[in-house]
């Protein structure tokens, strides 16, 4: 006989378990886009339930949307889905400087705002057959570092911390450092909400 108690206690422990590794990912994975440290960043994030994750999406955005962080999932395929996180006004930036601007349209992409930019990239996601690697202009990565990655084909760098590096060592070095202090940091703290205390 079913036991809808038991099954009832499973359910809501999975769940439980389901969100807090949700949230611990998102804390470890974007804490340098939530302390205003780097304009974005990606995790991959394996799920069982999409409604869940939207909503889960739904409850950061209505959070974190007043202080111009945004959650955005840009692919989900098989149980897995890809979490974008943004801070608008810092990626406008990027993505509308000429140079940025230029390099991007060499690739295909052609926008005028950052909904269209996005909706390029999500596009290219979903369609390429080799993963898109300008992506890297997306998440705040050196723009001489991301056409080096893709001539390089991810090889021949000068070092690598939180990326590969083909061009300034010196600054990596020193942002690896303040990323991972960061992180740490933003760990301890418990709540999303307050990481954006820093």
């Amino acid at each position: 006989m079913l036991d809808y108690r038991k099954t009832a206690q499973l359910y809501f422990e999975t769940a439980w378990r389901q969100k807090k590794e949700l949230e611990y990912q998102l804390i470890k994975q974007c804490a340098p886009t939530l302390a205003y440290l780097k304009a974005a960043s990606l995790f991959s994030h394996p799920y069982k339930d999409r409604e869940y994750v939207d909503r889960t999406l739904q409850i950061w955005n209505k959070s974190l949307n007043k202080f111009g962080i945004f959650i955005k999932p840009i692919w989900v395929k098989a149980e897995r889905i890809l979490i974008y996180c943004y801070r608008k006004s810092a990626l406008e930036k990027i993505l509308f400087a000429q140079d940025a601007q230029n390099f991007l349209e060499s690739r295909g992409y052609y926008y005028s705002s950052l909904t269209e930019a996005l909706d390029v990239l999500c596009s290219r996601i979903v369609t390429s057959q080799n993963f898109p690697h300008e992506i890297g202009v997306f998440l705040d990565y050196p723009l001489g570092d991301v056409q080096g990655f893709i001539e390089h084909q991810g090889k021949n760098f000068k070092c690598c911390g939180e990326w590969k590096v083909y061009c300034n060592q010196k600054s990596v070095k020193i942002v690896s450092i303040i990323i991972s202090t960061v992180v740490c940091v933003i760990l301890r703290l418990g709540k999303p909400e307050l990481r954006l205390k820093i």
